[in-house]
């Protein structure tokens, strides 16, 4: 077998090996793009039930005031991506937030989900950036990461007169950088629950008072906003895992079709090349007979 053969051989051994890993990631990553907009959906139906609470409790501006400082305090958090195989996904979110955070007046504190993407921000010298915290790895890993991460942004969250979240989308068959204002919470944002009217003839009633309740459902609100977030990031990742995969898929076979082309006719060659060996010793064998 000729050198050329068993180099295209070792070619195609280690495509396959390539097609087969892409595959599983693929698979892997369809299967996690289910389960977080699984996840998104059933929030979203959660977010309807916290304003479901803010309609019955009709709350009013003054009841949850953040201070106001010399200096202006704006906190944000950024959802980034550790595992890899998602393109541009952390470059795009880190200059995205970096651009908009800049444009506003005053200090900034921010909370990270990624351990690349913090790398990429602590390069900005003007934010202030609280440890990094690891994106999770499956769903089951969410809720321990948004308890400490709401439990460091409850410390601070009556000082800060924004708080910014920045995450990548989906849009179409990639993703987008985009950001959601969760605070402050200002007229027209409450007005809205003035309007809404209570969806059955029981009327609710509140146990532990209007302040109280309403102190509650903030914190809710907020906790489930980030959660709903930070679910949409984790499908926006796998969703653009799953279409690089694909693509290095059809790029692999597609390749390991023109290797195999290349091996079957160099096999062709090395066999055509020993048949005319043999020949040719035959007729010399034949004729060294005759001259005999």
């Amino acid at each position: 077998m000729s050198e050329k053969v068993l180099t295209l051989k070792k070619k195609i051994k280690n495509g396959r090996t390539l097609g087969t890993i892409a595959k599983t990631l693929k698979v892997l990553a369809a299967m996690n793009r289910q389960t977080y907009q699984k996840i998104v959906g059933a929030l979203e139906e959660y977010d309807k039930t916290i304003k479901l609470g803010f309609i019955a409790s009709h709350p009013s501006i003054e009841a949850f005031q953040l201070k106001k400082t010399a200096t202006k305090k704006i906190g944000a958090v950024i959802f980034g991506s550790d595992l890899g195989l998602v393109g541009q996904f952390n470059d795009l979110i880190a200059d995205y937030a970096a651009k908009e955070l800049k444009q506003i007046p005053g200090k900034k504190t921010l909370w990270v989900v990624g351990e690349i993407i913090d790398n990429k921000l602590r390069a900005f010298k003007e934010f202030e950036i609280k440890p990094a915290y690891r994106v999770p790895i499956s769903s089951k890993y969410i809720l321990p990461l948004l308890t400490q991460l709401q439990s460091s942004i409850d410390e601070e969250i009556r000082t800060l007169d924004q708080l910014l979240i920045f995450y990548n989308e989906t849009e179409g068959s990639l993703y987008k950088p985009t950001f959601l204002r969760l605070l402050p919470l200002d007229k027209n944002w409450l007005n809205q629950f003035e309007t809404q009217k209570w969806p059955t003839r029981q009327i609710p009633e509140l146990v532990d008072g209007l302040e109280e309740t309403f102190l509650t459902l903030i914190k809710e609100y907020l906790f489930i906003e980030i959660y709903r977030i930070c679910a949409k990031s984790l499908f926006s990742e796998n969703s653009a895992r799953f279409l690089y995969m694909k693509m290095a898929e059809k790029k692999i076979q597609d390749h390991l079709q023109g290797l195999q082309l290349e091996f079957n006719h160099a096999r062709q060659d090395t066999i055509d090349r020993e048949l005319a060996d043999i020949l040719s010793g035959f007729e010399a064998l034949k004729a060294k007979k005759k001259a005999k």
